[in-house]
């Protein structure tokens, strides 16, 4: 009785990516390291149409209720596709220490890293532990939020026992 067994996930990502594939997707250098809690990424044969040379179409859809997959089509480079991106929170008008601490925080991470995309944010609560930052695509958030904490995370190779005292939890769980 198949009743039950569809995927659940709160977010599509389609790649095109051209065939042969491997045996498990996430191996293809386009793919590697992008998974995410609540994200299905999946591989799909480029259409055969007429398209700008070097570029690929990423959709991105996501659950706007139920049974509904809202979508957007882009096209992008492959270099235009971050494996990794930061949100650092700087809504000073929000907060005075996200804006203070968030605005610094940016400025460190991106001089730190030019292939991680780190983005300047809004609000991304608990504004009582600034600052706060959020790794994608995990949707990890981070409290007290440090240039050396966040290197440790984006690059795996932090230890874990000091991550307990700054992980917030993940957004891309359900609250289930």
């Amino acid at each position: 009785d198949p009743i039950g067994s569809a995927a659940r996930f709160d977010a599509l990502i389609l790649v095109e990516v051209p065939l042969p594939w491997p045996h498990d997707v996430s191996e293809l250098p386009l793919l590697a390291g992008r998974s995410a809690p609540g994200v299905r990424i999946m591989a799909v044969v480029p259409e055969d149409r007429p398209r700008p040379a070097g570029t690929v179409t990423v959709v991105h859809r996501r659950r706007t209720g139920t049974n509904h997959l809202a979508g957007t089509d882009h096209r992008v480079t492959e270099a235009e596709l971050p494996a990794l991106e930061v949100l650092v929170c700087a809504h000073g008008r929000r907060d005075a220490c996200c804006g203070r601490w968030g605005t610094l925080l940016h400025l460190e991470l991106s001089a730190l890293w030019s292939d991680v995309r780190v983005w300047r944010c809004s609000h991304t609560g608990g504004h009582r532990f600034a600052p706060t930052a959020i790794t994608l695509p995990d949707g990890r958030a981070w409290a007290y939020a440090e240039p050396d904490l966040r290197d440790g995370v984006v690059r795996r190779t932090g230890e874990l026992a000091p991550l307990a005292d700054h992980d917030r939890g993940t957004s891309a769980l359900s609250p289930w």
